[in-house]
């Protein structure tokens, strides 16, 4: 169960890095419209929501590495209890 749990999340976690990237393109293209806004305003928009979708995602999936690596830490050292 738990690990449907944590799969889930990860799923969860590309789509709202799928949802990120595609609300900082159409915000770049909402920039480019705009007439006090314009092509290099809208490309730095389009920019600045790809490096914040890799940041949150970066965070995220480290969370997601931590669980993981516990969870074989402990089997590890449940294993070696055994012997």
């Amino acid at each position: 169960m738990r690990d449907k749990i944590i799969s889930a999340l990860n799923f969860l976690i590309w789509v709202l890095g799928a949802i990120l990237l595609i609300g900082g393109f159409f915000a770049g293209i909402a920039v480019m419209s705009d007439p006090s806004g314009g092509f290099f305003k809208g490309i730095f928009v389009m920019l600045i929501a790809v490096i914040y979708a890799i940041l949150t995602l970066g965070f995220y999936f480290i969370a997601s590495g931590i669980y993981e690596n516990t969870r074989r830490t402990a089997a590890a050292v449940d294993k070696l209890a055994n012997r």
